[in-house]
């Protein structure tokens, strides 16, 4: 059976045992959320939906037995050279730019965030993704050249 003290323990760890506002932030959910998986409660604790594990797993690069039951996962494979090497790195900024539209969206439907807000932060995203992966390819150039 699954501990889901363990597992929340687990996601804590892995994000460096934040404050759980931190965590919330870096997860791009409401704190209130993290709050509910803090509950000592059983009937009021929450736990994370299957898409908020997917995208620890998918970011973290940890495995799902990891996560769920704190099994020792396999090392990474080695690192690929040239395009390839770009892959994991562009795969974790597509998950977390879904993050945070995710989180934008659900806050601009709640009505606490308003349109030139969400134009901006997304604004500010994916300039911020987009710099970080002109820096990789200038990098990547320079390996092969």
């Amino acid at each position: 059976m699954l501990n889901w003290i363990e597992i929340r323990d687990r996601i804590f760890e892995l994000y460096g045992n934040p404050k759980q506002k931190e965590l919330a932030n870096a997860l791009g959910i409401d704190d209130s959320v993290v709050s509910r998986w803090m509950t000592k409660n059983e009937k009021e604790r929450r736990i994370p939906t299957m898409d908020l594990l997917s995208n620890i797993v998918k970011v973290k690069g940890v495995t799902w037995d990891w996560l769920l039951t704190g099994e020792e996962q396999a090392p990474p494979p080695a690192p690929a050279s040239g395009a390839e090497s770009l892959l994991p790195h562009l795969s974790r900024m597509a998950v977390e730019l879904m993050d945070i539209m995710n989180d934008i969206h659900l806050r601009a439907l709640e009505g606490t965030v308003t349109e030139e807000q969400f134009k901006a932060i997304l604004a500010g995203a994916t300039g911020g993704m987009l710099e970080a992966a002109r820096e990789n390819e200038v990098e990547t150039k320079k390996g092969t050249a």
